[in-house]
């Protein structure tokens, strides 16, 4: 099998529930469909009001510090474009942890714009997005309300 057959052998194979097997490496190979959810964006609310009150950093949050989120769900928004890691600082020092709204999350969070319901990953990377268009209010569902988090109610 040439590599060429083996990369489209894995591509019709990858989205299948349990994935499959890269003939070259053995390697499990698996394009995973999240869903852009009520934990991620009411994570992305917080993370918005935080800078909004002056309580980050130029728009930097440290979300386990500051949001204190039940799970890890809120770094796949970067996914949708719409949340961004802070890299490392000009003096070498790690600075993980630290997360901001991209000008599209904010846009999303203030319900100016709407994403995709699914993102399809690979690797750490998106191949493609899937689905109806979802707002911010979607995304939250019957988990939150929007007008409590963001403080109308």
């Amino acid at each position: 099998m040439t590599l060429e057959e083996a990369k489209d052998d894995l591509k019709k194979h990858w989205d299948d529930k349990q994935g499959t097997t890269c003939p070259a490496c053995t390697q499990h190979v698996q394009l995973y469909r999240h869903s852009l959810n009520s934990q991620m964006a009411s994570c992305m609310v917080v993370i918005h009001k935080l800078d909004k009150r002056g309580e980050s950093d130029n728009g930097w949050v440290h979300v386990l510090k500051q949001v204190k989120p039940t799970n890890r769900m809120y770094s796949l928004a970067r996914f949708w474009g719409l949340i961004e890691p802070r890299g490392d600082s000009e003096e070498g020092k790690k600075t993980s942890g630290y997360w901001r709204l991209t000008t599209k999350g904010d846009n999303f969070v203030l319900g100016f714009e709407t994403v995709p319901k699914y993102a399809h990953i690979f690797n750490d990377k998106v191949y493609s997005h899937s689905g109806e268009s979802i707002s911010i209010r979607d995304a939250l569902g019957t988990h939150f309300s929007y007008d409590e988090l963001m403080g109308r109610a």
